[in-house]
């Protein structure tokens, strides 16, 4: 695939959660902000301080309330990304994104698993992008200020994608 159609995709994706949340923010706006008590003084930051060299590949970070990662891959071989017991999570090629249905990491990661999942592996993308919600990028009581997401290619080659996590004031 080409650069140009590369970017599309990201500035597709861009544009249709610029357009959600604006129309999210209409209504919102309209009435005024809603009270709240205990709301956070914070928000947690993320991000990549090290990406692997992997020809093809991009990842950025979903800033959200909880932080996320977006990877696209338009590269010739697949690509496996390991969850945190080093169990194999995704396997991505520049064709479709297949989850592990038995990776703890990705049941963790998708909110769908709330139901009953077949086991074993089941495409959640037909390109070679998918953003999810990693929880090695969660906040919680064993705060970690660093993370790092293995990547494993065809020939064994290790990668490591390495990123921080910072307390950001809200405004």
């Amino acid at each position: 695939m080409s650069e140009a159609i590369h970017q599309g995709s990201i500035r597709w994706f861009c544009t249709v959660a610029a357009a959600g949340l604006a129309l999210c923010a209409g209504p919102a706006l309209g009435h005024g902000a809603p009270e709240t008590d205990n709301s956070p003084d914070s928000r947690i930051a993320a991000t990549i301080t090290a990406a692997p060299v992997i020809e093809g590949l991009d990842v950025m970070i979903l800033d959200a309330p909880r932080p996320g990662l977006l990877l696209s891959y338009r590269g010739e071989q697949e690509l496996t990304v390991l969850g945190e017991n080093q169990e194999p999570m995704l396997r991505i090629t520049e064709r479709a994104v297949k989850a592990n249905q038995d990776s703890l990491t990705h049941r963790l990661s998708d909110q769908r698993q709330k139901q009953a999942q077949p086991s074993g592996w089941t495409t959640v993308s037909e390109s070679g992008t998918y953003g999810w919600m990693d929880p090695r990028l969660a906040v919680g009581s064993g705060h970690r200020e660093e993370w790092t997401i293995e990547i494993v290619d065809e020939n064994g080659g290790l990668f490591e994608l390495k990123g921080s996590l910072e307390p950001k004031p809200m405004p």
